[in-house]
């Protein structure tokens, strides 16, 4: 599922999505690397997270790597080391 959409964003499709079906997996996958997106992506449920100029390389792996249940993440986005937990 891409972040971007039409209408409602893709994040909120997948917290929608997600109350109805908690365990579902979701790999989403965008052009940039954006750390806060990467960030709502995974709260909102998501469990991966792949960039699409990467997406022929990576999705056959990422798809396995969710069956055995991991998290695929685009390397690029795992170094970035950014996203933090927020402070409660």
């Amino acid at each position: 599922m891409g972040i971007q959409t039409s209408g409602n964003s893709a994040i909120d499709e997948v917290r929608k999505i997600k109350e109805v079906f908690p365990d579902y997996k979701y790999l989403s996958k965008q052009h940039l690397r954006d750390d806060d997106r990467v960030y709502e992506s995974i709260v909102a449920g998501a469990s991966g997270y792949i960039l699409k100029a990467h997406l022929k390389e990576s999705i056959a792996n990422a798809i396995q790597e969710l069956n055995a249940d991991g998290a695929p993440m685009n390397p690029l986005i795992a170094r970035k080391g950014t996203i933090a937990t927020p402070q409660m």
